[in-house]
């Protein structure tokens, strides 16, 4: 349940003032799950963050590496994030947080080159289904 507190100010540690703003504390969240956990990288993905925690405000950023990005609460076990871009081809650190400077746990997602289809073999079968299908390509 958010705690707020109100805040006051003093520079002598004796005369406290009304700073008019307020400081809520929050249940900590925890982070376990990332789906998917790998895209390309021209990032745009929509990944599901699984965790306990997340409270209905907003706020929420993803970290992926050094890039934040804007987070949507879906519900106190699901936030969305959308992928930033990447220039390689790479694993990198998945992070969340509330207020943007406090990030928490550590989750990967991986950043993959783009796939190139070389041959399907064979490249027809029956309409009931059943065919193995053997897909080469990088």
């Amino acid at each position: 349940v958010p705690l707020p507190l109100k805040i006051s100010v003093s520079v002598n540690m004796v005369d406290f003032f009304d700073a008019n703003t307020v400081f809520t504390y929050v249940q900590d969240a925890k982070i376990g799950q990332i789906v998917p956990f790998c895209g390309p990288l021209a990032g745009n993905t929509v990944v599901s963050i699984y965790g306990s925690g997340f409270t209905n405000t907003t706020g929420w950023e993803c970290l992926f590496d050094k890039h934040h990005v804007a987070a949507s609460f879906i519900s106190p076990s699901l936030i969305l994030c959308v992928v930033p871009r990447s220039s390689v081809a790479s694993s990198v650190p998945v992070r969340v947080a509330l207020n943007g400077i406090e990030f928490r746990d550590r989750l990967v997602y991986t950043f993959v080159a783009p796939l190139t289809v070389e041959s399907v073999e064979p490249a027809l079968g029956p309409e009931f289904g059943g065919t193995v299908v053997t897909v080469t390509g990088k």
